[in-house]
């Protein structure tokens, strides 16, 4: 069977399943909860009014259990732009990695899928325009305030929210097809294939057999009854808030160089959504250590001083991972609760690259806590593995294990999280 098809197929379902699926989840989850929050309301009020939309979203407050106050509402506004903006950028991956490997094998291009882009090619701009925007903070691309996701998806006749439900869709549906071409190519070799066949190819087959069975998500989606977005922690909201456009500008900030200076805002920016990010893989974990490891309250070990975020990491990799019989699909579900934290980190690379930059250039401005300590810390691996599909041959479980041991520890990334803050705010 054709082992570069394979490998890319692998690829594709890895990055699929461990990176996209965990935000997908979120965002849907988000465009659930609004939508059933949003017909709840009579139609005394429509929804394009200022009034409405307070009560929607005081609505989804209570049922998260937060105070309805001015802030909760911003973060909440904050939250639900931050996830869709992510989960844009990383359709947008799927697809640039799709075009770049059908443009060298013709054959293994899909016509549906190509059709779709063919005629949704402002929905596919759109994409391009958010990745841009807000991954590549000091580009001449201008910024909105906070979200780049509604102002890049404007011209859209249709929802965006649902303009990428539609494209999950299409893309499911081609990967769900190639797995069946791959699989239709393993059959029809193994089954014509001699007795005196090596055992290197015996184990290719193993293998490929292994890698076919794995999940692969569905492709339709069907509304979950009750879904709920993940709260904002208030101490997390206030913390945000001082990242904010019209904070008090710093004595660093007020130095910086003029190219720099215009795009202040987009760098604190995916400080922002970084933090989200932090927020939503401290709830995540919790609800997923509680599922899996019996024998204590993880959001104790969390909140604890003695055992901090990495101890409750560790029980989750005793209770997983190291387990002899585990299978590579419970090692990719337990890999989905660390992507969240490795989206966290990746969003953290271009405000930490700039700032080195900057402070290599004048001793005045640097930050003690982002000196030294992290000089050895390679954010920009989580940044290449998280916002583009690895031209690996397909080992991108392997590659964010490698990250895992250069990226921040919680401890640290809340240090680093309000030095950079400090820097350019």
């Amino acid at each position: 069977m054709n082992k570069e098809l394979l490998n890319y197929y692998r690829t594709l379902r890895q990055y699929r399943w461990v990176v996209v699926e965990p935000i997908r989840t979120l965002a849907f989850q988000n465009m659930d909860h609004l939508e059933r929050v949003h017909q709840q309301f009579s139609e005394a009020t429509t929804r394009s009014t200022n009034l409405h939309i307070e009560a929607t979203e005081n609505k989804v407050l209570e049922e998260q259990g937060l105070p309805q106050t001015p802030l909760n509402r911003w973060a909440l506004k904050l939250t639900t732009d931050a996830i869709w903006d992510t989960y844009a950028c990383l359709l947008s991956a799927l697809l640039e990695r799709y075009e770049e490997f059908t443009q060298a094998n013709p054959s293994s291009r899909h016509e549906p899928l190509d059709s779709y882009c063919r005629t949704h090619r402002d929905l596919l701009d759109g994409l391009k325009a958010i990745r841009n925007k807000l991954l590549h903070p000091l580009n001449a691309t201008p910024f909105p305030p906070y979200s780049a996701f509604d102002q890049s998806l404007t011209s859209l006749e249709r929802s965006p929210t649902h303009a990428l439900v539609e494209l999950q869709v299409a893309l499911d549906k081609y990967l769900l097809r190639l797995r069946e071409q791959l699989r239709q190519e393993w059959t029809s070799e193994v089954k014509g294939a001699p007795s005196t066949t090596s055992r290197s190819k015996q184990g290719h087959w193993r293998l490929a057999s292994e890698e076919l069975s794995l999940t692969v998500p569905g492709a339709s989606y069907v509304k979950i009854e009750g879904a709920m977005q993940l709260p904002i922690m208030e101490a997390t909201a206030h913390h945000m808030h001082r990242l904010c456009p019209g904070s008090r500008l710093g004595p660093i900030a007020l130095q910086l160089p003029p190219s720099i200076f215009r795009h202040r805002q987009a760098i604190l920016n995916m400080l922002l959504h970084s933090m989200v990010m932090a927020n939503m893989a401290s709830i995540i974990l919790i609800e997923f250590m509680n599922a899996k490891v019996k024998d204590r309250h993880i959001d104790k070990v969390i909140n604890s001083q003695d055992e901090p975020m990495e101890a409750a990491l560790q029980k989750l990799a005793e209770a997983t991972i190291k387990r002899p019989e585990v299978t590579l699909a419970e090692i990719e579900e337990s890999m989905q609760v660390g992507t969240l934290f490795e989206v966290r980190n990746a969003l953290l690379a271009e405000p930490m690259r700039i700032y080195r930059m900057l402070a290599g250039q004048q001793e005045e401005w640097r930050i003690p806590v982002l000196e030294k300590k992290y000089d050895e810390m390679r954010l920009d691996l989580s940044r290449n593995t998280i916002f583009h599909v690895p031209r690996n041959d397909g080992k991108i479980t392997e590659a964010l294990t490698v990250e895992a041991a250069t990226t921040p520890r919680e401890s640290n990334y809340v240090e680093m999280v309000e030095g950079l803050g400090a820097f350019f705010r």
